[in-house]
């Protein structure tokens, strides 16, 4: 006579909180240095750790290794976020060199945001180590969290800024002020 032996079925999240593996787990994606670098950058350090982790998902890091390699081309269809995290790069137009910005600036956002050519140019000044986006992943970025509305403040502060170094030359421009959560 065979007898009916009944399986019980564990999910595997019970049984791995069960022997304590699921705080390891959440310890060691803790360490993650891309999140730790992201959670860095102001434009990402309100996130979630699930948000920052689907931003991770979608920016690649790069780096060059010397200064004088062009980003971004005056123009020309941008197709590249550049979020720079050491080194500096110049931004000019008509060969004239505007600003030089540093680590933690955001280059290439007005060309993604409303698709149009790149205004300027944007060449490094020196190695740097960047996460870059391309233009299907920053259309993914733009859906996370209020990253639309994040990205569109950054905007509209730099031209806030550049409009008043042109209005009042000998006046220092003000600091941006800080996005409020939402």
């Amino acid at each position: 006579m065979m007898t009916k032996t009944t399986i019980r079925y564990q999910p595997a999240r019970r049984a791995l909180s069960a022997g304590g593996i699921t705080r390891r787990i959440a310890a060691v994606r803790d360490r993650d240095p891309k999140l730790a670098t992201l959670r860095q950058i102001p434009i990402f350090s309100h996130l979630s750790r699930g948000e920052l982790t689907q931003v991770a998902a979608h920016v690649d890091q790069v780096t060059t290794n010397r200064g004088g390699e062009e980003l971004i081309s005056e123009g020309t269809r941008n197709r590249t976020l550049v979020i720079l995290l050491e080194g500096e790069a110049d931004v000019s137009l008509r060969g004239t060199t505007l600003r030089r910005h540093g680590p933690g600036e955001i280059l290439g956002l007005p060309s993604l945001l409303d698709g149009r050519v790149a205004g300027v140019t944007v060449t490094t000044a020196s190695p740097i180590k960047a996460l870059v986006a391309s233009t299907l992943q920053f259309a993914t970025l733009r859906q996370i969290g209020d990253l639309e509305m994040r990205f569109r403040s950054e905007l509209s502060d730099r031209l806030r800024s550049d409009f008043l170094a042109v209005a009042r030359p000998d006046e220092p421009a003000p600091a941006a002020e800080a996005v409020p959560a939402v």
